[in-house]
C-alpha cells in the first residue's frame, strides 16, 4: 500500500480545489483505518519505550531467584519454629505447672496433700520473700523463682511456709515440675 506525502495531499485538498477519485484513494492509503492491525515494525519509537521494560526471560529469572529466596526463607523458618517447638516440648517434660497455691490475705502457712509423687524443679512466688518446705518432718528453705530439685513421695503432707513481701495482697506459689 503506497503512502503520499501529507504536503501534497493538504495540497489536493486545499480550498476550491476538485480532488480526483485517486487522490481520495491516495489520501485513505496514507493513514491506518480502525480496523487494520498496524504492524508493530510501523509504530515509531517503539523500541524505545519497549526498552524500559524487562524482558519474559528477565522476568523469569527474577521470579526464580525470588522464589529460591522465599523458599529458603521459609526453610529458615520452619527450622527455626521447629527447634524452638523441641526446646518447648522438651521443657514441657521436665517443667510443667502442677500445681498452684494460694495463700488467703494473713496467711503464712499452707498444709498440701500430694497423691501422687512428683519432682520439683522450680517453685515461682508472687508476694513472697522466704519459703520454707516440710516434707516428711524435714525442714527445707527454698529459693524461690529459682531451679531446685525437691522430691516428695506419693501420700505426703507437705506444709508450706512463707515470708510476704507485703500482707495486703495474696501470695501465690506455682510448683513447677513432673510428676513421679
Amino acid at each position: 500500500m503506497a503512502t503520499t506525502d501529507i504536503n501534497t495531499l493538504k495540497n489536493w485538498f486545499r480550498r476550491g480545489a476538485k480532488p480526483l477519485a485517486s487522490q481520495f484513494a491516495a489520501w485513505l492509503d496514507s493513514y491506518w483505518h480502525k480496523d487494520e492491525p498496524i504492524p508493530i515494525e510501523n509504530i515509531d519509537r517503539l523500541d524505545d519505550v519497549l526498552g524500559n521494560f524487562a524482558t519474559t526471560q528477565q522476568l523469569d529469572n527474577t521470579l526464580t531467584e525470588v522464589n529460591r529466596i522465599v523458599n529458603n526463607a521459609l526453610t529458615e523458618v520452619d527450622r527455626v519454629v521447629d527447634d524452638a517447638l523441641q526446646k518447648l516440648e522438651d521443657a514441657a517434660a521436665t517443667l510443667q505447672l502442677q500445681r498452684r497455691i494460694s495463700f488467703a490475705m494473713e496467711d503464712t502457712t499452707m498444709q498440701m496433700f500430694f497423691s501422687e509423687g512428683m519432682i520439683i524443679s522450680k517453685i515461682a512466688a508472687v508476694n513472697v520473700d522466704r519459703l520454707e518446705l516440710i516434707i516428711d518432718n524435714v525442714s527445707q528453705v527454698v529459693v524461690v523463682n529459682s531451679d531446685i530439685n525437691v522430691s516428695i513421695a506419693a501420700n505426703s503432707i507437705v506444709t508450706f511456709f512463707v515470708n510476704r513481701q507485703t500482707i495486703d495482697i495474696q501470695a501465690f506459689l506455682y510448683l513447677y515440675g513432673k510428676l513421679n
